[in-house]
């Protein structure tokens, strides 16, 4: 936590701009030629070529963050950014001497090893920050995007599942499940605040568990994004509101895995399998991936009660994927 309160703090706006400086060579070729403007200096052997190449140095950054600003920069920030980048896998570290008369500083760029699509679809969604600080930044991002749903079942009993905002900041995406059939009681965020929703406008996919609830006002709050990104043994964490039993309120409960599979059930759904643990309360919670989108919704169980029973054949724990997800809330049924 130390090193996000560095860069998210007091270090924001620089840590902001380094990102900006080093990525710029693919995202944003307007900024890299004012780069390339401020930084070239005639009297260093093949710096033209360096800066025209995407060959970036701290020594670069600093000298264009004197001049935009005025300012110098805290030394060990930088250093800080430009790893977590690099370990990140979105800018490549060249080694001293592998650029032409580049014998005196490393260098910052890109080669065939960096997905630079994905690089590029990071920055312009503003995620880079989620994909570098990880999981522990992510679930404080979006913890108030995830809230607790209360419904009254046909008996009258009160139960729970959960929800998250969707990226257009107007919608709640949960289980079809949850809300089919039942009276939405109540909408509460982590800290129980009321959400007001529509009661006139929530759709149900005729196929698949999704439902979409509309809230009365757009929240000021972060949407999730989706992403269509459902590789096995990708990392992903699922943010949501199980029961917990003896507990005198429902929290946020958060839970790190992987994807497993994917499969098709006998009623034609596609499905993906994850090893977090889900439990009833859990339904409709968002699937978070290391860039902080969600690839899908927690679903179900998938449970015979005779093979537990008989041989401890354990439940998959299954999640819809975004792209279905993604089709509904695109769709006019």
């Amino acid at each position: 936590m130390r090193l996000q309160e560095q860069l998210l703090g007091e270090h924001q706006e620089v840590t902001l701009e380094i990102i900006r400086f080093f990525l710029s060579p693919i995202t944003d070729q307007k900024l890299h030629q004012k780069i390339k403007q401020i930084c070239l200096d005639p009297e260093k052997p093949n710096h033209d070529f360096f800066l025209n190449s995407g060959g970036l140095t701290k020594r670069d950054f600093i000298c264009y963050w004197g001049q935009i600003k005025n300012l110098g920069t805290p030394s060990h920030i930088p250093d800080l950014v430009i790893d977590l980048l690099v370990e990140n896998n979105l800018i490549r570290r060249f080694p001293i001497g592998s650029f032409l008369g580049a014998n005196f500083e490393e260098r910052y760029g890109f080669d065939a090893t960096i997905n630079i699509n994905f690089v590029h679809q990071l920055y312009i969604n503003n995620l880079v920050f989620n994909y570098i600080l990880g999981f522990d930044y992510i679930i404080q991002k979006y913890r108030k995007s995830v809230f607790k749903i209360e419904v009254i079942n046909s008996e009258g009993y009160l139960s729970l599942g959960t929800g998250f905002l969707c990226h257009k900041q107007d919608i709640i995406i949960t289980n079809k499940h949850i809300v089919e059939n039942h009276s939405i009681n109540q909408i509460y965020d982590e800290e129980n605040n009321i959400i007001d929703f529509d009661a006139d406008r929530i759709k149900l996919s005729k196929k698949d568990d999704i439902a979409l609830i509309w809230l009365k006002n757009k929240l000021s709050i972060e949407g999730i994004m989706p992403s269509f990104d459902l590789k096995i043994l990708n990392q992903v964490i699922t943010m949501g509101y199980p029961r917990i039993p003896t507990s005198k309120e429902s929290c946020l409960v958060v839970h790190l895995g992987e994807i497993n599979s994917t499969i098709e059930n006998f009623q034609g759904n596609k499905l993906f399998l994850i090893s977090t643990r889900t439990s009833p309360g859990s339904s409709g919670s968002p699937i978070l991936d290391k860039s902080g989108r969600f690839v899908g919704i927690v679903s179900e169980n998938l449970f015979e009660e005779h093979s537990f029973k008989e041989k401890g054949i354990t439940p998959y724990h299954a999640g819809i994927p975004a792209s279905l997800i993604s089709q509904f809330l695109s769709s006019r049924d």
